[in-house]
């Protein structure tokens, strides 16, 4: 039996990729190619290029805290990739037609998870996704443990814990990819937790393909379950208000009266239950979230898709190449 997944544009859609499509300029020769970040437009195009610095705070929830700061929109904030929420990060940002004074002042509006610095105006300069040519780690290890897996007697299933690292497993690891490489799945950032539905909640793919089932209602009560709190710590607000949503079967004005007091915690929840409120149309509540926060779910769905065909093609055939692969030969540099 064989499933497919099938992904229809509309003419419209095909139109506005087309027209970003157009304004790319590439630069460079063939053996040295480079992309410059400016459109035809060029010439309107001001912005603050600058370092944003974020910790304990998701990609998408520290764009909204500096468009709510900036009272600017999403789309003037360019940011060339996704970083890790647990981890204290730097990248740089530009902010579309955004007034200097006033970004320097934004610090006073944004939380100590979110800050923004080192301000020069720039011309021509917008950053987008896609456009990051690499990151650079500091990376600080503490009781590392591993997972075991044991085999339980009489039974077909194994029985996993966590253990300790010793350093001989960490040596037998860095031989394995040193000699073999290593399968460059998706990780939690773009898929969500790993395990399943009811140990971790909610995964951003979940959201993702209800959104593509055009299950909108669906998506909603997914967003607003969240993630289990054995992997996430949330406030006591934040539990009560998604339990609120979860047993009134929706009441946007319950729930929001139940939001917690910080309006920098739920940003996308908020907008949402506002949506439903305001139209009493899922997709119009849905529409009402910032363009690339919608498709970062719909993105999140076709990572995970990804993940699983991988898995499949290794299971099937190992990590030598088959017919119908593309690889690079050492010697291609």
């Amino acid at each position: 039996m064989t499933s497919a997944i099938a992904v229809q544009w509309s003419f419209n859609a095909i139109k506005t990729s087309q027209k970003k499509r157009k304004r790319s300029v590439q630069v460079g020769d063939g053996n040295n190619p480079r992309k410059e970040l400016r459109t035809e437009k060029s010439s309107d195009i001001t912005a603050i290029f600058c370092v944003l610095r974020k910790h304990q705070c998701e990609h998408q929830v520290a764009i909204q805290n500096v468009v709510r700061a900036l009272r600017c929109r999403a789309g003037d904030v360019g940011l060339a990739g996704i970083k890790d929420m647990q981890a204290i990060t730097y990248q740089f940002c530009t902010l579309r037609n955004v007034d200097s004074k006033m970004a320097r002042r934004a610090n006073n509006f944004l939380g100590t998870c979110v800050r923004l610095s080192s301000f020069v105006e720039v011309r021509d300069v917008l950053l987008d996704r896609g456009q990051l040519l690499g990151n650079r780690f500091e990376i600080i290890i503490r009781k590392l443990k591993r997972v075991e897996r044991m085999h339980m007697e009489g039974e077909e299933s194994w029985k996993e814990r966590m253990v300790p690292v010793r350093a001989s497993h960490v040596d037998a690891m860095v031989k394995r990819i040193a000699d073999g490489g290593f399968i460059n799945f998706y990780g939690e950032q773009r898929v969500g937790d790993a395990g399943s539905r009811n140990h971790v909640g909610v995964r951003s793919f979940d959201v993702g393909r209800a959104m593509l089932q055009l299950d909108f209602r669906l998506a909603i009560d997914l967003i607003m379950a969240g993630r289990s709190a054995r992997v996430y710590n949330p406030g006591v607000e934040e539990t009560n208000a998604r339990e609120v949503w979860k047993t009134s079967g929706g009441d946007a004005r319950a729930t929001l009266k139940a939001f917690p007091k910080n309006r920098n915690t739920m940003v996308r929840e908020r907008d949402l239950v506002k949506g439903w409120l305001r139209y009493g149309d899922a997709l119009e509540a849905i529409r009402c979230l910032p363009h690339n926060i919608r498709m970062f779910w719909i993105h999140s769905y076709q990572s995970y898709i990804w993940n699983k065909i991988a898995t499949e093609r290794v299971k099937r055939w190992g990590l030598r190449p088959v017919k119908g692969d593309l690889y690079i030969r050492e010697n291609d540099g």
